[in-house]
């Protein structure tokens, strides 16, 4: 006769055994999951490795290829490099290291500084005679004056002193290229190309100097590059070359860049300068008023 100790003894096992079973199969589920956890991991980190050698080789590959693309191809010609003082001036150092792998010859960089603002009577009266004007309206002024840079730059105006006397008077800077030409060109046997660069952080605003100076030289037969570095945030690109590119009746041979915080933009605008004798002008970079990001090859 069973009794009730026997149940007792037979419950307890039964217990027993379901606690250990399913302790066990938990167990060996958890060393299954962390099989294919760590299988996983693994998989994962040799595919990062891989991606990071090639991230790496390619990034070798762009650092040569994009040399390739503007090798010599400005030999021997005379460009300067027309800016605002405030601007990011990495992206214009990054820009006269592509200059000199094309083989330019790098002018350096001409600097207009605030004062060009002509925010004090003195200042519009000083620049008013360097330019022989006896007008006292500081946007008349320096019209004038920046009509008689971009001639004397051009070789227009060769034998024009208006640089070396407004830079003794800090209207504009000028900063040549280490090893490079010592001056400004102003002989009137180079035909010089020029390269505008402003945007964020200008002394003087766009509106008051770089639109009007660029939108000179697009008027001119050769014309020019108008360039700015720029972000991918709102109202971060555009803020220079975008008013050009909405007004192109004003500036009809002007090519643009936005990106010239990049590699891309440097490049471009290279390939920009080296299109001006051939007409070809166009709107370059990522921002939405951008047409491609590089210039096409010319036709032969």
């Amino acid at each position: 006769m069973v009794n009730l100790r026997y149940h007792v003894v037979s419950l307890v096992a039964v217990f027993l055994a379901l606690g250990v079973g399913i302790v066990v199969g938990s167990t060996v589920i958890k060393q299954g999951e962390l099989k294919t956890i760590t299988d996983r991991q693994n998989r994962l980190e040799r595919d990062l490795n891989s991606t990071r050698t090639e991230n790496r080789a390619l990034g070798s590959f762009i650092d040569q290829s994009h040399d390739q693309m503007v090798r010599g191809r400005l030999k021997r010609v005379p460009v300067v490099v027309v800016s605002t003082k405030g601007v990011d001036a990495k992206p214009v150092q990054d820009l006269h290291h592509q200059l000199a792998v094309a083989e330019a010859t790098d002018h350096g960089t001409l600097l207009f500084t605030g004062k060009m603002a002509l925010r004090s009577p003195d200042d519009v009266a000083a620049l008013a005679t360097m330019v022989g004007t006896t007008s006292t309206d500081p946007d008349v002024v320096r019209r004038l004056a920046l009509e008689q840079i971009a001639k004397a730059m051009s070789g227009l105006a060769p034998t024009s002193t208006v640089l070396t006397t407004m830079r003794d008077a800090h209207f504009i800077d000028y900063s040549p290229i280490q090893n490079g030409p010592a001056t400004l060109p102003p002989t009137a046997t180079e035909t010089v190309r020029m390269i505008v660069v402003s945007g964020a952080g200008a002394e003087v605003g766009d509106d008051l100097v770089a639109l009007p100076f660029a939108r000179l030289l697009g008027q001119t037969p050769v014309g020019a590059v108008a360039v700015e570095s720029g972000r991918d945030t709102p109202g971060g690109r555009e803020v220079f070359v975008g008013l050009l590119r909405r007004d192109k009746a004003s500036a009809a041979h002007l090519s643009t860049v936005d990106n010239l915080e990049t590699w891309q933009g440097q490049v471009a605008a290279v390939m920009a300068v080296d299109d001006l004798p051939r007409f070809r002008y166009g709107d370059y970079g990522v921002a939405p008023d951008a047409k491609l990001l590089l210039p096409t090859a010319p036709t032969p």
